[in-house]
């Protein structure tokens, strides 16, 4: 009698296993192309995060990437695209990246960040696949170039930047701790998508259009874009008041929003100035305290409103959200 009994406990626990298979299986083709009946079902925030979870877990177990495109072939087969061609691959995307323990998007955003004439800013940033974060391939990389007038020769036109001849006092860009050049940059990719690099603003830069700039980054080997940051070339001035007034609480009690996302409207007085204006957030429970720019809007701009969701991960960076308005003087100005 021993036998049957553990032979049916066995034919039990094998049964239990198909089923979770069967159901991890159709859960990842739900979330694959999700369905608005199956969105609705989990909501959208869940939904995007099944995906994010599956696109993750492929990546790790199967890392292998036959074109050498920086995408795992797991990856691309899951999102129709053809593993063995470096120039069919799943669309890169520009994520949100936390600092400072949060990340916010802002409207009416004119621009992403501000750098002074003779600053070297170190810049970060964060790729996903497909509009979800992933697992990239070991040697996966980017090119980022600046573009705009005061950009690098035949990319700048390419992008229909409008140009003025490579000089040498133009932006220059290395990796960090490198040596800073003229021309676009190589950057490599962690495997979560995170990278960084450093950009080189001469102090003798001429700017055509302060606010017409652009760090575009592309797949290295279609060329497809990846993203955009928008920054301008302006002198900081004194940081001013602001108010803020929060919108977003009771939308969010009600929706229990697990992300913990907060929704201000920010109010100020304009200045005189031309330049952008930047706006800056902190958590930093230490003094001084470390601001992160949120992003930046037209010296014609006195109100904005920012989604931030909070992230308390990060030591010391759990405080209360507080902002500041920083505006800009244009170079020549």
């Amino acid at each position: 009698m021993r036998r049957p009994f553990l032979t049916r406990l066995l034919y039990a626990a094998l049964g239990m296993l198909l089923l979770c298979l069967i159901a991890i299986v159709g859960v990842g083709w739900a979330v694959r192309e999700p369905m608005e009946w199956f969105a609705q079902l989990l909501g959208v925030e869940h939904t995007e995060r099944l995906r994010s979870v599956y696109l993750r877990a492929l990546g790790s177990l199967r890392p292998l990437d036959s074109d050498h495109d920086g995408i795992p072939d797991s990856v691309e087969w899951y999102l129709h695209t053809d593993p063995r061609n470096p120039k069919s691959h799943p669309p890169l995307t520009l994520l949100e990246r936390a600092e400072g323990g949060f990340s916010s998007s802002m409207s009416h955003h004119d621009c992403d960040f501000v750098v002074e004439p003779g600053e070297r800013r170190r810049l970060h940033a964060k790729l996903g696949i497909d509009g979800s974060t992933a697992v990239f391939a070991p040697g996966a990389s980017v090119v980022v170039a600046a573009v705009g007038p005061v950009a690098w020769g035949s990319f700048a036109r390419r992008f229909g930047g409008s140009m003025i001849p490579p000089a040498p006092d133009g932006i220059l860009l290395c990796l960090p701790n490198g040596v800073p050049k003229l021309g676009p940059l190589n950057v490599p990719l962690q495997a979560d998508g995170s990278m960084e690099w450093e950009m080189v603003v001469p102090a003798t830069l001429q700017v055509v259009d302060p606010d017409g700039q652009r760090m575009v980054i592309t797949h290295p080997l279609s060329t497809e874009p990846a993203g955009t940051l928008a920054f301008s070339v302006a002198r900081r001035q004194p940081p001013i008041a602001c108010t803020v007034e929060e919108i977003g609480a009771a939308y969010n009690a009600a929706r229990r929003n697990p992300y913990r996302t907060i929704e201000v409207r920010l109010d100020w007085t304009p200045t005189n100035s031309l330049g952008m204006q930047l706006i800056e957030a902190t958590r930093d429970e230490h003094e001084p305290a470390e601001w992160f720019p949120v992003g930046a809007c037209s010296h014609r701009e006195h109100s904005a409103e920012i989604v931030s969701k909070l992230d308390d991960s990060q030591p010391r960076y759990r405080g209360a959200m507080r902002f500041r308005v920083v505006p800009t003087k244009r170079v020549g100005e």
